[in-house]
């Protein structure tokens, strides 16, 4: 995972989502879930849509370092399945979108990780359920289709 990969760079800001993101800035928000709970949005940050999250993961890989130095790679697949690979291990599932948040539900892990992404630059920074930076994986770098071979 040394080599540099092309970044995707196909994001494109609507009058719309920006007139939600302002509104969800002064007002807060929160996206329920499958399950019914909520999940808190960032405050002070343009969170991608579920339109964007899904132009730009659908099909396509994102990568970077864990807080714990581990490289890590995930290919999402356009079924809603993806295949990760983090420090030797080579994991597997499903994800979907909810309002903003992507989930990720590993099969064999009786557990569902939620993010809502940011988009600066071609790089993702990645907040959890309560709205504050994800500690275990704080951003992500994209890359077009699955040049990781997951």
């Amino acid at each position: 995972m040394s080599n540099p990969l092309p970044v995707f760079s196909g994001f494109r800001a609507g009058p719309c989502l920006c007139a939600a993101v302002g509104l969800a800035f002064l007002v807060g928000c929160a996206t329920p879930t499958q399950s019914g709970r909520a999940y808190a949005v960032p405050k002070g940050v343009d969170v991608l849509s579920e339109g964007q999250l899904t132009e730009i993961i659908s099909g396509n890989s994102m990568s970077g370092v864990s807080s714990g130095g581990n490289e890590w790679a995930r290919y999402h697949a356009a079924d809603g399945s993806f295949r990760e690979k983090e420090a030797g291990a080579d994991l597997v599932g499903e994800w979907r979108i909810s309002g903003s948040f992507v989930c990720y539900d590993y099969q064999g892990m009786n557990s569902s990780d939620c993010n809502t992404m940011v988009l600066e630059e071609g790089h993702l920074r990645l907040f959890n359920q309560e709205g504050k930076p994800n500690s275990r994986f704080p951003s992500a770098s994209l890359a077009q289709g699955n040049p990781y071979e997951l």
